[in-house]
């Protein structure tokens, strides 16, 4: 009867033993996935403060350049107590400087464009279906305005160098391309 009743008894153990281990398992399981939702965070994290870190130094070079601008406003009207410049050259630098004023505020460095509807859509008869991200860095001393040879070298049409290139050219052909590597790819 004792060996009966201390079989039973391992027996029991041994069931527990198994339920605990099992119990054991899953708890690592959730922590081992809740390890790697933490580390997706943080690397979310570092990305968007990266981000703003650039956003700020853009903010902060335009405020610089607020400041100059001001610097200059004050010299002019320095000048104009003084009676150094005329009035009508004072007037026109003054509506130069507001210009420029006005162009720094509004100007921002990211742009974003509607896609393209060839490359939201896969091809028809598509072998691969391609998704696309397009980034472009597009280098300018203007503000946006114009590649100079200094910036970007291109060539013209007829073979000559051309010492400026309006953005909107560029983004043409910008979107040729990504369009026949898409083509090529699906």
């Amino acid at each position: 009867m004792k060996k009966v009743f201390l079989i039973l008894l391992f027996f029991l153990v041994s069931c527990q033993k198994e339920y605990y281990l099992e119990d054991l398992r899953n708890a690592e399981n959730q922590i081992s996935s809740l390890n790697s939702k933490i580390q997706d965070l943080e690397k979310s994290q570092e990305e968007l403060l990266e981000r703003i870190s650039t956003l700020l130094s853009e903010k902060a070079s335009l405020l610089e350049n607020n400041q100059k601008l001001g610097k200059q406003i004050s010299e002019l009207r320095e000048e104009l107590t003084n009676s150094l410049i005329s009035l009508d050259k004072a007037l026109e630098l003054l509506k130069e400087y507001e210009e420029e004023i006005m162009r720094l505020e509004n100007y921002s460095p990211i742009e974003y464009e509607e896609i393209d509807t060839f490359l939201a859509t896969p091809a028809q008869g598509a072998v691969r279906q391609i998704n696309v991200v397009v980034l472009n860095y597009i280098p300018t001393k203007d503000k946006g305005k114009t590649l100079d040879q200094y910036t970007f070298p291109f060539r013209s049409d007829d073979g000559s160098y051309d010492p400026n290139l309006p953005v909107s050219e560029y983004k043409k052909w910008i979107l040729g391309e990504t369009i026949r590597v898409k083509a090529g790819i699906e």
